[in-house]
């Protein structure tokens, strides 16, 4: 049932996030299989609007909530919060490193908002507004594309239940002797609006691009993304009455595309590997009260900063060489002998050049590092890049010295 806003705050789109934190459990190795929660607000995209005569129209207002008081077309009264939303989970396979394969579920919830250019009292109170909202859910299927720092997602939706609330609208309507619902005060002015037809819409498509980000220890999925219908799920005849006069009509389309703006993480589940016992004992051994560690010939201190010799790069280049991966041997097996150590990599360049684009490449070294590690096993939220570019010289000599890698070591446990 359509509802008329009587109290309505303007937003400001300031978008909130309500985080949630999964944790996954240590792991030393990972399966291709993974889950990703995700929630995510949004704002519904408006249909077209057609005058048909007059000059009253409905505008359509961009906010993603409503809270306030509303009134039913039985003037009944109520206090109502609700917002444009999104949450589900997806099963997520990974083909390669950069292509995930998914399967998913979501509810959403939609709200439109349309203020009405003719202005009236009813109940007591100036009709600011009308509120349309609904929900409905949809399993859908789609891949995942990781590009550099980006990624890009395409899915298509399956919705099974989306037009079961213009459905139960229009029954109502046949069962009270027609299809119009009147929004009128005691002076006959006012909104009536008629029911011109509905689609029973089975199928959209998402696409969202994102980057991933880190708060804490932990990694998360930022994402914008967008829903498309290719036919409106509702059309609407509005008439605006004055005195008992209709002194114009309009008709609205009303769609379920609509924009969201998300947050995900993604759980790994633990792959299964049969290894001699002999094997597993030092990949489980923790030891909690030492104050010194040994990563290859080196014993170094919680916090305490180490230089990774032999750790070089081609100039202006990130990626990894034979000799640089033997220089992370030392790194993946602390790592596999603290199963939940948490490691921070940063990178560094000399001063010579534009110091933008060397903390660019910093970023790019530490991350390179941070790939192989993770290809050979290690869970992501276990490492922290860090690109420092210029900023932390050891050297004001030698140059090279200021060209190096340095792992600092979180925690152990």
């Amino acid at each position: 049932m359509k509802l008329f806003k009587t109290t309505f705050f303007k937003s400001t789109l300031a978008f909130f996030f309500s985080t949630f934190s999964f944790m996954a459990s240590a792991q030393t190795e990972q399966s291709r299989f993974s889950i990703s929660p995700h929630f995510g607000l949004g704002m519904v995209i408006p249909g077209q609007q057609n005058v048909l005569e007059g000059n009253e129209r409905m505008i359509y207002q961009w906010n993603f909530y409503n809270i306030g008081n509303v009134s039913n077309a039985a003037g009944e009264q109520s206090f109502s919060f609700e917002t444009t939303n999104r949450f589900g989970v997806d099963l997520n396979y990974s083909v390669s490193d950069k292509l995930k394969a998914s399967l998913g579920a979501e509810r959403i919830n939609q709200l439109s908002i349309y203020r009405p250019s003719l202005s009236y009292v009813r109940n007591g109170a100036e009709v600011s507004g009308i509120v349309d909202d609904f929900h409905y859910y949809n399993f859908n299927i789609g891949l995942r594309y990781d590009a550099h720092s980006l990624f890009y997602v395409l899915k298509g939706v399956w919705i099974p239940n989306v037009n079961s609330v213009y459905q139960k609208r229009a029954d109502e309507a046949a069962g009270s002797g027609g299809n119009t619902v009147d929004f009128l005060n005691q002076a006959n002015t006012g909104l009536r609006f008629r029911n011109l037809g509905s689609n029973d819409i089975k199928a959209s498509i998402y696409a969202g691009v994102g980057q991933s980000i880190t708060i804490g220890y932990n990694d998360f999925d930022l994402e914008v993304g967008v829903n498309l219908a290719s036919v409106p799920l509702n059309i609407s005849e509005v008439s605006f009455v004055r005195s008992g006069t209709t002194v114009g009509k309009t008709e609205i389309n009303r769609l379920i595309n609509a924009v969201f703006v998300s947050l995900s993480q993604e759980l790994n589940f633990k792959k299964r590997t049969r290894e001699p016992k002999k094997e597993k004992e030092p990949r489980t051994k923790k030891v909690k009260t030492e104050k010194k560690v040994e990563v290859g010939k080196e014993a170094i201190e919680i916090g305490e900063e180490l230089v990774l010799e032999g750790l070089t790069f081609d100039r202006a280049s990130a990626d990894l060489s034979s000799v640089n991966e033997q220089a992370l041997a030392d790194v993946l097996n602390f790592m596999r002998m603290y199963p939940i150590a948490r490691i921070q990599i940063s990178g560094h360049t000399s001063d010579e050049g534009d110091r933008r684009a060397n903390i660019k490449l910093s970023e790019d070294r530490a991350e390179a590092c941070k790939k192989y590690l993770v290809k050979k096993g290690i869970s992501s939220r276990r490492i922290i890049t860090l690109g420092r570019g210029p900023d932390s010289p050891i050297s004001i000599s030698d140059p090279e010295k200021n060209r190096r890698v340095e792992l600092k070591i979180l925690s152990l446990d």
